[in-house]
């Protein structure tokens, strides 16, 4: 798969990475923020409704344990064991029933927290309300009953019971009476106002919920909001999770707090009974200052954001436009001048400018040049024609010269003219820069005939000597007619006649040609190579050999013993043109 950042304008990648990268670093801040805001709250809400709560078991506890007490008073009562019995004569029978009445209204009256007290027994008097006397299979039809077979006392939870005013909620505390032989023979039953307990768990309108627990994890009393509802695994989780505070204790969050699944649950147990006090907080109602900072969080992000992305469109295009006035300038070339790129860069993109700029005056150079050779170009065919012609223009005149020459009887200057006409071919041999031994040898003999010619046979005599085999090879034309005209015009001036002698030979890499004369001859050898100066002449082969053959060549001239100089040529072996 083909990367992006190969595939899509620089712009919409820097753009596009800057947006994700402030997107996920503000999503993160905000989840942090969040997290750690809620864990705060969370800690700071569990330790105030700890201690709280730890206060709150203090105050129940008293209440609860003057209700227990209460019954535990009744239940020792003589006149109460007594009238269980039901074993006296009516009169004293009633006398009991006035003294028992009389004790319970007491208690009843002398507390406000208690309703009314019912006493379940066989044989139950009229009732004296609030005191209440009811008979003792009454208690089958008690959901509590069950509970209380198994124990000795029992608290039962809120629950509705009636009255002269109608139904009132009742948190009702059982305990079982015995006659003096030991026997079951009834239970007490103490009425204690809800409200009572809800006026000690605290406001009614509270938004989260307080609630009191038994041992058995039945619920006693609540007050609160009535929606939340734990589970039965919750309450026992509470419960176990909820040990006897101390003083110590109380700071202790990590025993005392969990959370369910739409709520957090402080709870704290009361000493030596299990029971517990909890309090529990919908996570909306925590989170609530949480989700407003959040909310804060999330405009200040959102303005960020937006600002965010005002800036990088701002530096994208400060980044990117630099890069697109090139991209313009190298598609829109050559109609765009290189003058249109701004010259107020000073930085990469400032060298990148001038660095194009140079680039394209090179280029402009390149053209110019161009154009300057296809005109060279141009005028070198124009010259090649008009040399093409030259020749032929020379061929004809020397022939009519010739004609004439003849025609008056000129056999000498007949014989000049064909030989220079022969040197002429061989000399511009078709523009080619090498011809063959044998074409270079035939220069040099019409040469120096026309010299015998001039200067008369008996002055100068010439010999050629080469193999056969040599004379196919080729070599930089005219190579040896030089150093043949300067044995004439140095060696033999003021003579009366000089020798030439051309020889030819090879080795297995070199061909060698040896010209010597019986001319003047040299006062000092000389060795003629690349940086040797010599005459007009000779200084042309030596350039054009060197051309040819950079240092692979050499060119000796040397003086022989009496008189004459005796010149030595060495040039690669060549069996092909170059």
């Amino acid at each position: 798969m083909e990367s992006l950042f190969k595939k899509l304008p620089i712009r919409y990648l820097y753009f596009g990475s800057f947006a994700v990268f402030a997107l996920c670093l503000f999503t993160v801040i905000f989840w942090i923020s969040y997290h750690y805001s809620v864990k705060a709250i969370v800690k700071t809400a569990s330790g105030y409704q700890e201690k709280m709560l730890v206060e709150l078991n203090g105050r129940l506890k008293e209440k609860l344990d003057f209700i227990e007490s209460i019954s535990l008073a009744v239940s020792r009562n003589p006149d109460v064991i007594n009238l269980l019995g039901n074993q006296n004569e009516a009169y004293e029978q009633h006398a009991l029933t006035e003294r028992v009445s009389s004790a319970l209204l007491g208690l009843t009256f002398s507390s406000p927290m208690i309703d009314s007290i019912h006493v379940y027994m066989n044989m139950p008097p009229a009732p004296v309300p609030p005191v209440a006397y009811l008979p003792l299979q009454e208690l089958d039809k008690e959901a509590w009953y069950p509970l209380l077979e198994k124990n000795d006392f029992l608290w039962v939870g809120e629950h509705l019971i009636d009255s002269p005013n109608g139904k009132k909620s009742v948190v009702s505390f059982a305990r079982k009476l015995t006659s003096l032989s030991g026997d079951f023979a009834g239970v007490v039953l103490i009425h204690m106002k809800a409200t009572t307990l809800q006026a000690v768990l605290g406001d009614h309108h509270l938004l989260s919920q307080r609630l009191l627990v038994d041992s058995t994890g039945h619920k006693i009393v609540q007050i609160g909001n009535p929606s939340i509802v734990l589970t039965d695994d919750e309450y026992k989780k509470m419960l176990g999770s909820a040990p006897p505070l101390t003083a110590q204790e109380i700071t202790s969050v990590e025993k005392l707090v969990f959370s369910s699944s739409t709520a957090l649950v402080v709870s704290s147990k009361m000493a030596g009974s299990g029971w517990v006090v909890a309090e529990i907080t919908p996570w909306e109602l925590l989170a609530e200052d949480s989700l407003f900072m959040l909310k804060v969080l999330g405009m200040i992000g959102l303005l960020s954001i937006i600002a965010v992305m005002l800036i990088s469109v701002y530096l994208n295009r400060q980044f990117t436009k630099p890069i697109y006035l090139l991209l313009r300038s190298m598609n829109q070339y050559p109609d765009m001048n290189k003058g249109q790129l701004p010259p107020d860069y000073r930085n990469e993109f400032g060298q990148l400018f001038l660095g194009y700029n140079r680039l394209l005056t090179r280029i402009e150079e390149l053209y110019q040049s161009l154009e300057e050779q296809y005109k060279r170009k141009k005028e070198t065919e124009v010259k090649a024609l008009q040399a093409m012609m030259n020749p032929h223009f020379l061929y004809n005149t020397l022939d009519q010269l010739n004609w004439m020459a003849i025609k008056d009887g000129n056999t000498r200057m007949s014989v000049v003219l064909e030989m220079t006409g022969a040197m002429l071919r061989i000399g511009l041999s078709d523009g080619e820069a090498l011809i063959t031994v044998e074409q270079e040898l035939d220069f040099v003999k019409n040469y120096m005939q026309i010299q015998q010619i001039r200067l008369g046979e008996k002055k100068i005599n010439y010999q050629i000597n080469v193999s056969e085999e040599l004379l196919p090879l080729f070599i930089p034309k005219m190579t040896l007619q030089p150093f043949a005209e300067n044995s004439i015009k140095h060696g033999f001036h003021g003579r009366e006649h000089g020798n030439l002698d051309i020889q030819v030979s090879a080795t297995e890499t070199k061909l060698v040609i040896t010209i010597t004369d019986d001319g003047k001859g040299l006062h000092n050898t000389k060795q003629i190579g690349k940086k040797t100066a010599g005459g007009y002449g000779i200084g042309n082969v030596r350039a054009r050999l060197n051309e040819f053959f950079d240092s692979d060549y050499s060119i000796e001239l040397s003086a022989l013993e009496h008189e004459g100089t005796r010149v030595t040529i060495q040039i690669p072996k060549l069996e092909t043109k170059l």
